[in-house]
């Protein structure tokens, strides 16, 4: 049993799993929940980085499916010497005691990268970028069905102003030079594969899935 200072200035007796959630509070960010914003700063600097890509899958002159090949070779590799130099073992052996939910995060996030490399090679670069963008819409979506979680109101907004964002680039494909239907619904199947390998990724959050690039 520990006493604490209430605000009134009243002193009481509090379990130990009061004094927790008061250490809990007295520590948050103050500027919100800290692991989410870490979560923000972290991926706003990834999505900056699928424009360049983008640019340079478009412009290597070879098959599709050798640039991602070699793409993913690459990426797999200094991924897993990284890890391996940084902190041995330890991330690979986590991530295989993840189970199913490990299979279906390295079935899915392989094949939205094979995918993508092909979606760049038939539609324009502005058109993969903005449809890989929807990815947020297909995780609330598997969120909800495979998670449960709520889909708010201001979700439900979201979901229907990026649905007439892609409809809009659908119909413009057709008169824009470089852009193609198909990699246009390449692109979208690209957003929904890596957006369920996130869902299928979230029950097991407590481990890095970096490891399982490799």
């Amino acid at each position: 049993m520990i006493l604490l200072l209430v605000p009134s200035d009243i002193t009481h007796v509090a379990p130990v799993e009061d004094m927790a959630l008061y250490a809990a509070c007295k520590t948050r960010h103050p500027y919100g929940d800290a692991p989410h914003l870490k979560g923000v700063l972290i991926t706003a600097p990834g999505v900056l980085f699928v424009v360049p890509d983008s640019l340079f899958v478009r412009l290597i002159e070879a098959d599709a499916l050798v640039i991602a090949f070699w793409r993913m070779v690459a990426a797999g590799v200094l991924t897993a010497v990284g890890l391996f130099v940084w902190q041995g073992i330890a991330p690979f052996r986590a991530v295989l005691k993840t189970g199913a939910a490990g299979v279906v995060y390295v079935i899915c996030t392989g094949l939205s990268g094979v995918l993508f490399v092909l979606a760049v090679a038939h539609t324009s670069v502005a058109n993969v970028v903005f449809i890989v963008a929807s990815m947020p819409v297909f995780a609330m979506i598997f969120s909800r069905v495979f998670l449960a979680e709520p889909i708010t109101r201001r979700m439900l907004m979201t979901i229907l102003a990026a649905a007439a964002g892609l409809g809009i680039i659908a119909y413009g494909s057709g008169e824009t030079e470089g852009a193609s239907w198909k990699g246009d619904l390449t692109a979208l199947v690209v957003s929904a594969m890596f957006a369920a390998g996130l869902a299928a990724a979230r029950p097991v959050r407590h481990v890095s899935m970096v490891a399982a690039l490799w």
